[in-house]
């Protein structure tokens, strides 16, 4: 588990916002430990004194600061969906994953993805999520071509909605909405011809 500089910012940030008291520097430090008594337990016998303890000990750590950051809020969803430490929710842990996912952790986008699970696109994961269709896209077959081309014409259409193309510096989103457009790919309404042209010369400028 990697844990940044950016995300001691993000911790501080929204500690603030939550009104908690507690130091962004503590927090950090009880994050750390988790990652490392997370990583011990999966290597420690499942029924073993030392491996419960530590599933009863990081559990109750994340349930307390699932709001404090993403990789709390996922953790915490993984150990309700497979009830570690604790019983199981799964309904509460896919909430968990969606707020995760919104958020732009890559392990609860795949999650999610994985079982067709909707979640809000937005500016910390469309990029993610953009790169995600475009392996689906790449990978497609004759079997699932037709359903593929489908989903991603649906995600292409939010990002053009929300102008997510603009924000993006490499010019890939703003290519492959006009590609998917001008291929008329899935049934969703499609950019007149000008329009897409025009997204490729916004994607090429970039």
């Amino acid at each position: 588990m990697e844990i940044s500089k950016e995300d001691y910012k993000t911790i501080r940030e929204n500690l603030s916002t939550l009104n908690n008291t507690t130091s962004s520097i503590d927090i950090w430090h009880k994050l750390w430990e988790f990652s490392t008594k997370n990583e011990k337990r999966e290597n420690l016998d499942r029924d073993s004194e030392e491996r419960i303890k530590i599933e009863n000990e990081t559990r109750l750590f994340l349930e307390h600061y699932w709001e404090v950051h993403c990789i709390i809020s996922y953790w915490y969803g993984y150990y309700l969906y497979n009830g570690i430490g604790g019983g199981k929710d799964e309904n509460e842990a896919i909430n968990l994953f969606k707020k995760a996912a919104y958020k732009g952790h890559k392990a609860a986008i795949d999650f999610c993805e994985k079982n067709n699970i909707e979640y809000p696109i937005s500016k910390n994961n469309y990029l993610k999520i953009f790169k995600n269709a475009l392996n689906l896209h790449n990978s497609r077959n004759k079997s699932n071509k037709i359903e593929v081309e489908e989903k991603n014409s649906k995600l292409f259409t939010k990002l053009y909605n929300n102008k997510y193309f603009e924000s993006d510096s490499s010019g890939e989103v703003a290519y492959w909405i006009a590609y998917n457009s001008l291929k008329r790919y899935g049934s969703d309404k499609k950019l007149a011809r000008d329009e897409a042209l025009e997204l490729i010369k916004l994607a090429a400028r970039k």
